[in-house]
């Protein structure tokens, strides 16, 4: 696992501390992109655009799966990030392709199956 922020490597195997110092570092930002990158195919990137909240970014081989949370989710962003350190998927970001209860999606899954 590398940390990178705007794309340049800062730390080629962080620990939790090193993540959270640099999603702070982030926080202070007005525009910048932290991403942990598991492979070249696996990774998960913060974004902050404006100093508007935060735009969180799993990539994976099947495809970009992420949510946009207001500043006040702070900390459930900091936890996706150490979830992703610790191998696992992030809770917040979910990978389902398609809203259950939505007709519109209903249909288009309908059409991939």
């Amino acid at each position: 696992m590398r940390l990178y922020l705007n794309d340049a490597l800062i730390n080629p195997k962080p620990e939790a501390g090193d993540v959270l110092a640099a999603f702070e570092n982030l926080r202070a930002c007005r525009e910048a992109r932290l991403e942990l990158r598991r492979g070249p195919s696996s990774s998960l990137s913060v974004s902050r655009e404006a100093g508007l909240g935060f735009t969180v970014a799993l990539h994976r081989p099947d495809g970009v799966f992420g949510v946009c949370m207001d500043e006040l989710f702070a900390e459930q962003v900091a936890g996706a990030l150490r979830e992703y350190l610790d191998g696992q998927k992030p809770a917040l970001v979910s990978d389902d392709l398609y809203e259950p209860d939505c007709p519109l999606c209903a249909a288009m899954a309908a059409a991939h199956a």
